[in-house]
């Protein structure tokens, strides 16, 4: 009822839902996998509102390991600890919380950032999945480049944004309203600049 009212309405909202829904299937499928394999998220596996690592609890390799990584957050409780690991000259972490879904702080390039990683459904220790991680990806500015790349490959276009709302118009029997853009005509210009 109301959240499909919203998605209606709302199209980053709409583009949100669509995108997490496809990640969580996607990681479902990597995760069921037989083979051995580390799934690296872009994002908190801890997030209070989005997905939690207990949606994703089923997999059949012990060598599987679940990797959220998080550009940002507010919930990194220690400054001491990640001034320690950000002034580190070479790659290094610290365990935060060591409960079943474990909270690191990680750095993996000598002039790379400091990034708030979860880890879930792993059986071996955290410097191993670290490693592993270390040594099959390239990292820029301590980000790895599959993330990355993976990030670009998953953002709309104007053009698929369009086609999506043509198909769901079609298929849903819609009629598209003219929109107007309610907090230009709410707040107005400041200085000919909104």
């Amino acid at each position: 009822g109301l959240e499909r009212s919203a998605l209606l309405f709302d199209h980053s909202m709409a583009e949100r839902v669509i995108r997490n829904t496809v990640e969580r299937k996607v990681i479902r499928n990597l995760l069921s996998s037989e083979r051995g394999m580390i799934v690296m998220a872009d994002g908190s596996l801890k997030h209070p509102l989005g997905s939690s690592a207990s949606d994703f609890s089923w997999k059949t390799s012990p060598e599987t390991c679940l990797v959220g990584f998080s550009k940002s957050s507010s919930l990194i409780f220690s400054e001491s600890a990640t001034r320690a690991v950000s002034k580190a000259e070479t790659p290094a972490y610290y365990v935060l919380d060591d409960g079943p879904v474990k909270t690191v702080l990680a750095k993996f390039s000598p002039d790379g950032l400091v990034f708030r990683l979860d880890l879930a459904q792993s059986s071996e220790p955290v410097k191993t999945v670290l490693g592993r991680i270390l040594g099959n990806d390239a990292f820029s500015a301590g980000y790895p480049e599959s993330l990355k790349v993976a990030h670009h490959l998953s953002v709309f276009t104007r053009a698929e944004i369009e086609a999506v709302k043509a198909w769901v118009t079609r298929r849903f029997r819609l009629r598209g309203l003219p929109t107007f853009d309610l907090r230009r005509i709410a707040l107005g210009a400041f200085n000919g600049v909104s």
